[in-house]
């Protein structure tokens, strides 16, 4: 599985935070066994976090949440859910 972590006007992507979003989009594999490509896309805009998770599975088909938090650990555990 590919995965791809990008942050728009968020400047708060640590290290520690794309492990964290790489372990849960890994995690995924569990529901979905054939993952071909996961992406997070974490944005802030005016103190709102979003986390919009992307997964894209062999049979062609693309599930998409996307959710907000007061901060992006909370966004990106909505998303996953």
């Amino acid at each position: 599985m590919r995965i791809n972590i990008t942050a728009r006007h968020f400047e708060g992507l640590t290290e520690g935070l794309k492990k964290d979003v790489q372990a849960r989009l890994e995690h995924l594999e569990h529901f979905f066994p054939r993952i071909l490509e996961a992406r997070a896309i974490l944005t802030e805009e005016k103190k709102r976090m979003t986390a919009e998770v992307a997964i894209h599975l062999p049979t062609g088909k693309r599930l998409v949440a996307k959710e907000q938090g007061m901060d992006m650990r909370q966004a990106l555990d909505l998303a996953v859910k």
